[in-house]
């Protein structure tokens, strides 16, 4: 699934535009790997994406206790702690309730995989499909690309290929494929 532009709009794109189409890598991306958290309700094989709990379009997270859902795992924090707070005030017996929950242990969040675990786990291929229609000519549009790992560029952004006058818009096609490296700090900070 892609987070710009949103799909759950619609995606929509200008196809004789170029634009940049981000794909957030969370968990529930087929290039994450890494272990969900045991309190993560499991995707079930649908097209899930992280992104969805945080603005509350749905629930991300369940209590092992009582089986309430939330949407990221800082909300259920909430819903331990102040359950913790209630039980121990109105003397609740702890086997069982939301008492026997390890806060500190239990409901941290998951470390992203650094860059290098990202690439270690990486799929032999991704093909990416983008299918519209044509404003101009309403004619139904294709393109199938596929990607390797050493095709993608890792921590780079695309060169502006636009420029905005005051009476035109130029499109520079001899930069449309150009990539910038992001500062190697930048790029060592994420993979710290």
């Amino acid at each position: 699934r892609i987070t710009s532009p949103n799909d759950d709009l619609g995606a929509n794109l200008l196809l004789s535009w170029p634009t940049t189409i981000h794909h957030e890598i969370d968990t529930h991306s087929p290039v994450y790997r890494t272990p969900k958290h045991p309190f993560q309700i499991p995707s079930n094989q649908l097209s899930l994406r992280s992104a969805d709990g945080v603005t509350g379009n749905r629930d991300e997270y369940v209590c092992p206790v009582c089986g309430e859902t939330y949407g990221t795992i800082e909300r259920l924090k909430k819903h331990v702690l102040y359950s913790q707070l209630v039980e121990m005030k109105d003397e609740y017996p702890v086997e069982g309730t939301h008492q026997t929950i390890d806060v500190d242990k239990e409901l941290t969040i998951p470390e992203p995989p650094t860059i290098e675990q990202l690439k270690g786990d990486f799929p032999d291929e991704i093909i990416v499909l983008v299918e519209g229609i044509d404003p101009l000519a309403s004619g139904t549009f294709q393109a199938l690309q596929s990607y390797t790992l050493d095709e993608i560029s890792w921590g780079g952004n695309y060169v502006d290929c636009v420029s905005f006058g005051k009476t035109k818009t130029m499109l520079d096609l001899k930069q449309f494929h150009q990539i910038e490296s992001v500062v190697a700090e930048e790029v060592k900070t994420a993979e710290d």
